[in-house]
């Protein structure tokens, strides 16, 4: 992963052992390869936080911690952004099915690559109920 990645881990504490774990790093969009609502408005490259890795352990497929973990680096997206910076979170599901559960958490596939997702920050703020400028 790139300079500027920051990683994050959920540990079981019953378990002692990592439960998951995800990745945000800075990002440049350019606005051209965005779908048309969002790049309306918006500058030649809009500034983003990569989700580059979300990754629940193997053995707790279908239990709902996907979306904690996702929910959970949304909260640090969002945080990030307030400080740094950012109008877009940005995410490249691994395969269909990644897709998918992206898109049914409101990211929308960027035209031409439906594994590249967008979700404006505002967006992710709002379904967190956390305030935005």
């Amino acid at each position: 992963m790139g300079q500027g990645t920051r990683t994050h881990v959920l540990v079981d504490m019953k378990t002692r052992s990592i439960a998951g774990y995800f990745a945000i790093a800075p990002h440049l969009v350019e606005r051209d390869l965005t779908p048309t609502r969002i790049a309306r408005g918006a500058p030649r490259q809009i500034p983003a936080i990569l989700l580059a890795k979300l990754a629940p352990d193997e053995r707790s497929q279908g239990s709902g911690l996907g979306r904690v973990l996702l929910v959970r680096a949304l909260k640090k997206i969002v945080d990030a952004a307030k400080h740094a910076g950012g109008k877009l979170v940005v995410v490249d599901a691994i395969d269909d099915d990644a897709a998918k559960f992206y898109q049914h958490h409101n990211f929308v596939p960027v035209p031409g690559d439906p594994h590249r997702l967008l979700m404006k920050m505002s967006t992710a703020a709002r379904e967190l109920g956390i305030p935005w400028p």
